[in-house]
């Protein structure tokens, strides 16, 4: 069912449920103030009954014998009283026609309930209303109406059944009409959201490239903005994977070339095999080896298999070990190494990834740093973390750039991008290694005019070995 239908629906049903409780109020309002209009007119009739009853009772020796609630006698004189009573005391005799139509009958008694004239009541009877007639002060008699439980009012039912009739009418008009008018809105309540469903289905084709504008300020807009960055992060990312396809083709095919050339140039004759010709063949292999390792440990972090074996380890210690390995390379390429503020900091961590992270970041340093030049690497700790840090000379990186530097393939396009002893792939392994081990990672110019690299590992408490 499509949602226009449901929206269609529940308004609907809301619309139904308010003119049902409406009707069912309106027409309880209604016959609670036609009660109390009857009521009111009843009493009125009483009332003037009952100022008549009291010139009888006065004129008659102030007794009740003789006086009767009949049309014909209750209000004449004997002599006159088979003659119809005045014009204006005719609707004093008997209720008003409404009131006829109810079965409303009027009893006279005393104050001590003994019947003196009028209709006698049954045990079927319901009283109506009670009106006491006064004399000089004192209540002498009551005056009761009431109807018969089985007489049936048929004007007043009547009366009734048309104001229901009409109640439903107007009910029935006003839900055709809310039928019309949501046939009208809910269209143009949900004309956004198809906006976004093209949206979202222009991004399932594969174009990110085009946004839908939305001027909506209300969900829809928002949504709407949330759909257009999404569409620019999946253009981004497609931008990216094109250039990782590209760029891992370079990479792999830079020392394929090489060992293509060189083979050949030995097949033909022109070259002879020579240790330094196997060299620099091992040298390739190992290049296409790194670079086959490094996306290996990406893809395992991507599927979520890239696994750690945590135990206690002394952060200086790998530091240390790895400076050892290190220091060949900067050696040979004219590189100092400072390592005189590495202290002993123990710290819950997998040694071979860690070990890992170390050399990754003390080669980059070395690569990336122009001879003469200077590296300092310290160890130190706070509270929660052991701190790792790594700093070297000239050149340096861009503001821009150093947030960039942890993803895959990555290398500014100027000073650092000349060196050519790696994929880029570095430093994005660092990135999850850090990231396994719940720690933290942060790059900034170095005081030396180069790049620093700070990494906080979690700490266990000091532990002697």
């Amino acid at each position: 069912m499509k949602l226009s239908h449901k929206l269609l629906i529940i308004l609907l049903s809301f619309i139904c449920l308010s003119l049902a409780v409406t009707v069912m109020l309106a027409r309880w309002s209604f016959e609670q103030g036609f009660n109390e209009f009857l009521k009111s007119q009843e009493r009125e009739r009483l009332a003037k009954l009952s100022v008549q009853l009291v010139r009888d009772y006065q004129s008659n020796n102030e007794q009740w014998n003789g006086i009767s609630l009949s049309l014909n006698s209750r209000l004449a004189p004997p002599h006159q009283r088979h003659r119809p009573p005045p014009p204006h005391m005719r609707d004093l005799s008997m209720p008003p026609p409404h009131e006829q139509a109810r079965g409303v009958k009027t009893t006279l008694v005393s104050m001590t309930g003994e019947f003196i004239t009028g209709d006698l009541m049954d045990e079927n009877s319901h009283e109506h209303m009670v009106y006491p007639i006064t004399y000089r002060g004192n209540s002498i008699a009551l005056l009761i109406s009431f109807t018969p439980d089985d007489q049936p009012s048929v004007i007043v039912e009547s009366f009734l059944e048309r104001q229901q009739t009409s109640i439903l009418i107007i009910g029935a008009v006003s839900l055709s009409l809310c039928f019309l008018l949501a046939l009208v809105v809910v269209p143009k309540m949900l004309a956004p959201f198809n906006t976004i469903a093209n949206a979202i289905k222009q991004l399932s084709t594969g174009q990110y490239h085009q946004y839908t504008q939305l001027d909506n300020k209300d969900e829809f807009g928002v949504l709407m903005q949330q759909v257009n960055q999404l569409a620019a992060t999946l253009e981004s990312n497609e931008a990216m994977k094109k250039q990782w396809i590209a760029d891992i083709a370079h990479e792999l095919r830079t020392p394929l070339t090489v060992l293509s050339g060189e083979l050949e140039l030995i097949k033909l004759g022109v070259r002879q095999t020579t240790p330094e010709q196997i060299e620099s063949f091992n040298q390739e292999v190992q290049r296409l080896s790194r670079l086959v390792e490094d996306l290996y440990q990406l893809s395992l972090d991507d599927m979520g298999q890239l696994s750690f074996h945590f135990a206690n380890v002394d952060l200086a210690k790998i530091v240390n070990e790895q400076i050892r390995v290190g220091l060949v390379l900067a050696q040979a390429k004219g590189i100092e190494i400072d390592a005189s503020h590495v202290t002993s900091v123990w710290i819950s961590a997998d040694t071979q990834r860690l070990s890992q992270l170390v050399m990754n970041l003390v080669v980059n340093s070395v690569s990336y740093t122009d001879a003469p030049g200077n590296m300092r690497i310290a160890v130190s700790q706070d509270d929660k973390f052991g701190i790792f840090s790594i700093e070297d000379t000239p050149p340096g990186v861009s503001r821009e750039a150093q947030r960039l530097i942890f993803e895959p393939l990555y290398r500014e396009d100027k000073a650092r991008t000349s060196r050519q002893n790696g994929a880029g792939l570095g430093l994005s392994i660092c990135q999850r290694i850090i990231k396994g081990h719940k720690g933290e990672m942060h790059v900034s110019s170095s005081e030396l005019g180069g790049l620093c690299i700070e990494v906080k590992l979690p700490k266990q408490r000091e532990q002697h070995v």
